[in-house]
């Protein structure tokens, strides 16, 4: 459990040993709605009609709240603005 957590903490950080690593950022547009389908296969009950519309729903909602209500500096779509 111990090395678990450890592990899990370096993989966050992203260090530079052999199990440790970053992933380049992919913004909020293509985030929010992996998270919902990726999420959604925890379920054998699930319908994928209502997981894409709750995904869409989501992060159109977070968008709004943490971008554009809160001003906070999230990405949106770094691969498709170029920065």
């Amino acid at each position: 459990m111990l090395l678990g957590a450890f592990l899990f903490a370096l993989t966050i950080r992203g260090s530079n040993l052999p199990f440790g690593f970053t992933l380049p950022a992919i913004g909020l547009i293509a985030a929010g709605p992996l998270v919902a389908i990726v999420s959604a296969f925890a379920s054998p009950e699930t319908k994928w009609s209502e997981v894409l519309l709750f995904a869409a729903f989501m992060t159109a909602l977070c968008a709004g709240i943490f971008k554009y209500a809160l001003g906070l500096p999230i990405p949106l779509a770094p691969w498709l603005l170029g920065y």
